[in-house]
């Protein structure tokens, strides 16, 4: 009896074991330019809002350095909200279908510095005085940073074509940008 109690005290923590375990992939950005505009609002990309001329994208080994500067060129209504809306898709059989991961902020302004969000660290280097919001045209952001293309993931089954979709504007007036990438397991 004892040793069946230590077989199921094994079996259970390597099963454990294996479902926690961590699997290395490697992300592939597809465009050289990062961004591409949305299909379905091909006037309404990136630049409508933000000057990205200043931005370069470099390579280095498993990682990409981002620098320059992102200025905000478009002037938003102080009474209407900034809506965002990011969703991953991923492609299946040809299509583009939506994943668990997805953001969705109907009022952008009250969460635009909060510490808790994924652009806070670069929303972060905006000085205390310019941190108004709806943000003024002429806001700069500078980029010098270096992002990862390798990630330990819990998904053993991961790999595969991957769509970020960003949309944010104001009603009718809005950007609509993505990243594509593909997913390998290292």
């Amino acid at each position: 009896e004892k040793s069946l109690q230590q077989f199921a005290y094994f079996a259970l923590i390597s099963i454990f074991a294996v479902t926690i375990e961590a699997v290395k992939y490697d992300f592939v950005v597809d465009n050289e330019d990062v961004f591409t505009p949305c299909e379905d609002f091909p006037d309404n990309y990136i630049d409508k809002f933000f000057d990205i001329s200043g931005l370069s994208f470099e390579r280095e080994g498993d990682l990409v350095k981002v620098v320059g500067d992102v200025k905000l060129v478009h002037e938003f209504e102080n009474d209407v909200p900034i809506q965002l809306d990011a969703q991953v898709y991923r492609r299946s059989r040809g299509e583009w279908v939506d994943t668990i991961y997805n953001i969705r902020r109907p009022d952008f302004c009250p969460v635009l510095y909060n510490g808790n969000e994924l652009w806070y660290k670069y929303t972060n280097v905006v000085p205390e005085a310019d941190r108004k919001c709806p943000p003024q045209p002429g806001l700069t952001i500078s980029f010098d940073s270096l992002f990862g293309l390798s990630y330990d993931l819990q998904d053993r089954s991961a790999d595969g074509d991957y769509k970020l979709r960003v949309m944010m504007g104001q009603g009718k007036e809005l950007m609509c940008f993505e990243i594509e990438c593909s997913v390998y397991k290292e």
